[in-house]
């Protein structure tokens, strides 16, 4: 069963996975996610050679940083809230 690979209309979605790894587990995990699911996507033949599913896959370039970057202001804010906040979290 083929899912569109990059050209499906789903595909913004590993985007917000992306992000929401980011937040709730390390951020540094987004980095490894990121370079996961280029490869699965190259080796599973599901991207053509189309400069617009290219495009798509090299997004993950972009969006990469700036969920680690998110990520790491997140747990900082927390941090920061926990110590604060005069209610558990």
């Amino acid at each position: 069963m083929a899912t569109g690979g990059t050209a499906s209309p789903f595909f913004f979605l590993n985007h917000f996975l992306l992000f929401e790894i980011s937040f709730l587990l390390e951020p540094s995990v987004s980095i490894s996610l990121s370079l996961g699911l280029m490869v699965f996507y190259l080796f599973s033949k599901q991207v053509n050679p189309t400069p617009a599913s290219l495009i798509a896959l090299l997004s993950f370039v972009f969006m990469t940083p700036l969920a680690f970057l998110s990520g790491i202001l997140y747990q900082r804010f927390k941090k920061r809230l926990k110590k604060t906040s005069p209610f558990p979290l």
